[in-house]
C-alpha cells in the first residue's frame, strides 16, 4: 500500500512538472512572437464628415452694419494674413456691430506659441486693450477660415455677436497633410448648455471663399 501511494505521488509530481514545463514553453513562445512582431496598434480613426445637424447660419443673421461691410472686412483679413510672415493664410478682424467698422486686426503669428492663431490673437488683443473680458461682445469676428475648436471656444467665451469665415473646414480637411481637428464651429456652439444665449451666436460660412481658399490650397 505505501508503495502504491508513493507511485501515485510520483506520477502527480511528474504531471505537474511536465505541465509547468509546457506552460513555460508556451510563455516563451508567446514572448518570442511578441518580440518578433510589432505591437498591434488600434486602427486610426476615419475622417468623420461634418455633421449636417450643425449647419451654418444665413447671412442675414449678422447685424446689418456688419453685413454691409462684410466683403471689405474679409478682404482686410486676407490682407493681414498675406502681410504676416508666418500666418499660414489665417487672418482675422473684429467688426463693430454698430457701424460696421474694423476695430482690430490680427494674423496667425506662429512661432513658439501654439495658441497664436489669428482669431485668438484678435480676441485677446482687443479685450486686453479695452480692459474687459467681454469687450468683443459688440463685435463680429471675421476670419479667413473656419475657426478651430480652440478659437471657436475663445469666441464663445468672449461672447462675440457672431462669426463669419471664408474657407470652410471641409476645404481645409481636403488639403494634403492637413491636421485641423474635425470639429466645426457650429458644433462647438451647439455644445453650450440648453438655454444659454450664446447658442444663438450666428456662424456664417463661405464669405468670399473664392478669395480665401487659395490661401490654404496645397494641391
Amino acid at each position: 500500500m505505501p508503495h502504491s501511494v508513493d507511485r501515485r505521488q510520483a506520477l502527480r509530481q511528474g504531471a505537474l512538472f511536465i505541465g509547468a514545463v509546457g506552460a513555460l514553453s508556451l510563455s516563451g513562445e508567446a514572448r518570442a512572437d511578441a518580440q518578433a512582431s510589432p505591437i498591434q496598434q488600434c486602427p486610426p480613426p476615419t475622417k468623420l464628415p461634418l455633421q449636417p445637424e450643425f449647419p451654418t447660419s444665413p447671412l442675414d443673421a449678422l447685424p446689418e452694419p456688419v453685413r454691409r461691410n462684410l466683403d471689405t472686412a474679409m478682404r482686410a483679413a486676407i490682407d493681414v494674413a498675406k502681410g504676416a510672415a508666418h500666418s499660414f493664410g489665417y487672418g482675422a478682424v473684429l467688426v463693430d456691430v454698430g457701424n460696421g467698422e474694423i476695430v482690430w486686426r490680427a494674423a496667425n503669428t506662429g512661432g513658439a506659441d501654439p495658441s497664436a492663431h489669428a482669431e485668438l490673437n484678435a480676441l485677446r488683443g482687443y479685450s486686453i486693450n479695452k480692459g474687459s473680458f467681454t469687450a468683443a461682445s459688440t463685435t463680429v469676428l471675421v476670419t479667413t477660415a473656419e475657426p478651430c475648436p480652440m478659437c471657436a471656444t475663445c469666441a464663445v467665451f468672449a461672447r462675440v455677436a457672431g462669426v463669419a469665415y471664408g474657407t470652410s473646414l471641409e476645404f481645409l480637411m481636403a488639403q494634403p497633410g492637413n491636421t485641423v481637428p474635425r470639429i466645426s464651429m457650429p458644433q462647438v456652439v451647439a455644445t453650450l448648455p440648453p438655454g444659454d444665449p450664446r447658442t444663438r451666436m450666428p456662424v456664417v460660412g463661405g464669405v468670399l471663399h473664392e478669395e480665401t481658399d487659395p490661401l490654404f490650397s496645397r494641391n
